[in-house]
């Protein structure tokens, strides 16, 4: 599997890192076009470089704050980003228009991202299975945490290498959740649609699997233990790799999302820091796993930071 990029479209596509320019096309909200829906701050649309050809590319803006990120929102600003980047993963898959849909974030310098601005990226491919090469077992491993039918685990079989944590919700309760939230904001606010795929089918965001129309106004008034461990465990994760994992000098990392299909019964989000990319995975596309000793001292870490 190969995706097509287009460089004639990259060239034009504003970069931090490389091309810094002072202007943020995220902070501009008046300027978005092709929105497909809000929520809050919270704004899904249409990338406007759409780099990848066979695929429709979409970006979901996190927040207002330019220097905003997972380890700096409050709780309640995670969890409403989370709930509503599930809710707009699952109604994308749900049209049924592509072969799969993949929900993912880049955060950081080495991360494979171009702007700082905190977004996420959910990503239709007409013809490929984005998750043909992974399997269960890496979205497994010894378990560091468990609270609320959420589990959090360190890779033994990691994807790329070295050090990938696991967090794993159950995918019926998760949907129960998300179903509630959406209805009880729906009666507050008369329902939010939300547009998707290139074609525009329209789906409701009321659907199973989905969030609500703002997270925000049902937070006091109903329960979602599942989802918040769910949010709880990821930024608690996140936090851990830039503050104390190998000594804090971790500055990127990604965030890479699961339907049940690839790991039954749950919704999985792998974190994973970034480093300067091996050369035998780059090469041979063998991935490399830390020493077994290694591996119990960072979990061992890693539990008490979430404990």
């Amino acid at each position: 599997m190969a995706l097509v990029f287009d460089t004639s479209v990259a060239k034009a596509k504003p970069d931090d890192n490389r091309r810094p320019s002072g202007y943020c096309p995220f902070c501009d909200t008046e300027a978005l076009e092709n929105i497909l829906a809000r929520e809050g701050e919270r704004i899904w649309l249409m990338n406007k470089f759409r780099t990848l050809r066979d695929t429709t590319q979409t970006v979901l803006i996190e927040s207002s704050e330019h220097e905003g990120d997972i380890p700096t929102y409050a709780p309640e600003q995670w969890r409403d980003v989370l709930g509503f980047a599930l809710r707009c993963w699952h109604v994308m898959s749900a049209a049924g228009e592509h072969t799969s849909v993949l929900l993912y974030k880049n955060a950081g310098p080495i991360s494979g991202g171009s702007l700082r601005h905190p977004h996420m990226q959910i990503v239709g491919l007409a013809h490929e299975d984005g998750y043909t090469e992974v399997s269960a077992t890496n979205l497994t491993g010894p378990a560091v945490h468990r609270e609320d039918k959420v589990e959090v685990c360190v890779s033994d079989e990691p994807l790329m290498g070295f050090f990938e944590v696991n967090v794993a919700a159950d995918a019926k309760v998760l949907a129960l959740e998300l179903g509630a939230r959406a209805r009880v904001c729906g009666e507050a606010r008369g329902g939010t649609q939300a547009t998707s795929g290139a074609s525009g089918t329209k789906a409701a965001v009321g659907a199973p699997f989905a969030g609500g129309a703002d997270g925000s106004a049902a937070g006091g008034s109903i329960s979602t233990p599942t989802l918040d461990a769910f949010a709880r465990c990821i930024q608690g994760t996140v936090r851990y790799l830039l503050e104390q994992h190998h000594g804090g000098t971790c500055t990127s990392y990604n965030l890479f999302f699961y339907p049940p299909s690839v790991q039954a019964g749950k919704v999985v989000c792998k974190v994973v820091p970034r480093w300067i990319t091996s050369a035998y995975f780059i090469g041979y596309k063998i991935a490399q796993v830390n020493a077994p000793e290694r591996m119990a001292s960072d979990a061992a870490e890693l539990r008490a930071y979430l404990a």
